[in-house]
């Protein structure tokens, strides 16, 4: 009748919202992780997705879930985003704003370094010297410091880099 005319309204998704990702990243090749999610406007039928992969995902409350992330998905390092996405009955959905889940390398692992001068006495060395570093886990962006300054590195393995050391 002339009293329902022009009530128009939309109906919309709320948009969920990440605060915390636990973790925040996790090491390449590593095994099946499970993440938790905090955050806000959660209901059942999220689903969280990583990069474009829509993770197994548990409603816990409106402020958490748990995904299941598979070791399939680790293989690379890098940053890759992580949403919730929020499903209406349509089909239609919205994501949060996304948080950058990091996936790195293991930390590599110095066993042992040769080739510096002996005795090596500050001061007394007068020219550039090259030291072998012995390890596991060196990649080729792996770089020697020394006093927190980067050397010059050369890759030479996954076990071994060398670094010019100046007087």
């Amino acid at each position: 009748d002339a009293n329902s005319r022009n009530n128009d309204f939309i109906v919309g998704l709320t948009p969920p919202v990440i605060d915390t990702l636990t973790p925040d990243g996790a090491v390449v090749n590593s095994d099946t992780v499970t993440i938790t999610v905090d955050g806000q406007n959660f209901i059942a039928g999220n689903v969280v997705v990583f990069e474009v992969t829509e993770l197994p995902t548990t409603y816990v409350s409106e402020t958490e879930l748990i995904a299941v992330l598979d070791k399939s998905l680790l293989t690379a390092s890098g940053e890759v985003a992580v949403v919730v996405r929020n499903r209406g009955p349509s089909g239609s959905y919205i994501d949060s704003a996304p948080v950058a889940f990091t996936v790195g390398n293991a930390p590599p692992t110095l066993v042992r370094v040769t080739g510096q001068p002996n005795p090596l006495i500050a001061g007394s060395i007068v020219a550039p010297f090259t030291i072998t570093v012995s390890g596991a886990g060196f990649t080729p962006a792996t770089q020697v410091q020394v006093d927190r300054i980067g050397r010059t590195t050369t890759f030479v393995s996954q076990t071994e880099v060398r670094a010019v050391i100046l007087p």
